[in-house]
């Protein structure tokens, strides 16, 4: 995993721009910026070390990509971040996401959910320490 370099980090002020590099980034602002400007899902944005800050959870949607990104304080059990949907359809109350890159981020209070691939493949990704 790559360092994460906090101290550059600056509150973000445009939430609608494309690429945020070392900014925290409310989730849920996002998320409501984008709604608020016509889009369903926070889609084709790129963060740079950047620290994403919750309370929220993150609905996965194709295309999203972590590099070197720590996910949060999990005391061993990756599982602790994820959240099975129990509609094979819809998930209400997460902020969407689709075809963003997050590389060298750090993520604070943010749970992920999203179809079952990504669950999976979350987990292979960052697998349970023993």
């Amino acid at each position: 995993m790559a360092e994460i370099n906090a101290k550059l980090w600056q509150p973000a002020t445009d939430l609608t721009k494309t690429t945020f590099e070392n900014e925290i980034v409310p989730v849920v602002d996002l998320f409501l910026s984008a709604m608020a400007n016509g889009a369903q899902h926070v889609r084709g944005r790129i963060f740079i070390n950047c620290r994403l800050n919750g309370p929220a959870v993150l609905l996965a949607l194709e295309g999203l990509r972590f590099n070197n990104c720590h996910m949060g304080s999990v005391g061993g059990d990756i599982r602790k971040l994820l959240y099975k949907p129990m509609s094979d359809t819809e998930v209400t109350g997460a902020a969407s996401f689709e075809e963003c890159v997050f590389d060298g981020c750090a993520f604070f209070a943010v749970g992920f959910t999203g179809p079952q691939s990504f669950l999976d493949s979350f987990l292979t990704s960052f697998p349970l320490k023993s």
